[in-house]
């Protein structure tokens, strides 16, 4: 999945995986 980060294509899936504070700002 670390592809999808470096492509930058869903950014949101990508924090959702780490679980970090910023996922939750952009999920909301």
């Amino acid at each position: 999945m670390s592809i999808r980060c470096q492509l930058g294509a869903s950014r949101c899936s990508c924090r959702r995986v780490l679980n970090l504070p910023l996922g939750s700002s952009h999920l909301t």
